[in-house]
């Protein structure tokens, strides 16, 4: 095939089905590009929902090397998880060994209409056709995410129970969720402040609401730099319960380790793998290897976990 045919087709619309599996360079019949916003320049989007790294300079140790070619990536689809299973367009892209992974639709309407956020803006692209392979800028529009749920819960793609119908032990676990107590404290255990619930204090703290559950759960856990609890004391956390706690939490995790001799012989045991390096003067890696069978005898015996 000629290269003037080749620059034919590839501007041809029609030769596809959806714009983003045309990866030619050459732009298509009305396609306009823009600079993807957060991507410092290196990456652009098109109306057609085509996304494009550009040129740009490689260094290695600090000096120039070569330029990296510009390329239209190729793009995936990724099926979502809930019971829709619509499935959307997402494109990754490697810059200065870098990855970052973007979804289309949000990247379109982010370059030529007005940057979003999801988390923060709580809003979602919505396609107009309700294809959502086809990206084109003519076919976004946005919605907030109560009103899509609100959709969904019509069209019975995802379902909300009748609270009436529920338990009243489930009721009032629904009315109270995340609203118990915590108590933030230092490391030397001195009392910080107090929340109202989980949410608040993830919210306030800018923590998860599960990191911020296991440390309350995990008395020995630090998370965020702080030590969490359940309830509402203002009274200092004993260092002694905590020595105590960390004490059993390692007793109950660690294996027990037993060495015998070459004729089956018990010599001695030990309550961790840590213990029996300490005290036989091998490697705790070693010891790893010989009870799982990878090593099968040592100069003072064989180890088998108990």
């Amino acid at each position: 095939m000629k290269k003037s045919e080749a620059i034919k087709q590839a501007a041809d619309a029609s030769m596809y089905q959806y714009p983003y599996q045309n990866l030619s360079l050459v732009d298509m019949e009305g396609e306009i590009r823009k600079e993807l916003p957060q991507s410092k320049g290196y990456l652009q989007v098109s109306n057609y929902g085509r996304a494009k790294r550009v040129r740009y300079l490689v260094f290695k140790n600090d000096l120039p090397s070569y330029w990296a070619k510009e390329r239209i990536i190729k793009q995936v689809v990724t099926k979502r998880k809930n019971r829709d299973r619509k499935p959307y367009l997402t494109f990754s892209c490697k810059i200065y060994k870098k990855v970052s992974k973007t979804i289309t639709a949000r990247a379109v309407y982010s370059a030529f209409v007005n940057p979003i956020s999801f988390y923060e803006d709580k809003l979602v692209v919505c396609f107009k056709d309700e294809n959502s392979l086809n990206v084109v800028l003519s076919n976004l529009y946005i919605q907030t995410r109560s009103d899509v749920a609100k959709i969904n819960t019509q069209k019975e793609i995802i379902s909300s129970p009748d609270f009436n119908e529920l338990s009243p032990e489930k009721q009032y676990n629904m009315k109270n969720h995340c609203k118990k107590a915590v108590c933030q404290y230092a490391k030397n255990c001195n009392f910080l402040r107090q929340f109202d619930g989980l949410s608040d204090a993830a919210r306030i703290c800018g923590l998860s609401i599960s990191n911020i559950a296991t440390s309350c759960h995990r008395p020995t856990r630090s998370i965020g730099g702080f030590l969490w609890r359940f309830g509402k004391s203002t009274e200092p956390l004993s260092i002694q319960d905590i020595e105590i706690y960390r004490y059993k939490w390692k007793a109950d995790r660690s294996k027990p380790v037993a060495l015998y001799s070459l004729d089956g012989e018990l010599i001695a045991s030990y309550r961790s793998m840590e213990e029996t390096a300490r005290k036989t003067g091998y490697s705790t890696r070693l010891i790893n290897m010989a009870v799982h069978g990878k090593v099968k005898r040592t100069r003072k015996g064989i180890f088998k976990l108990l």
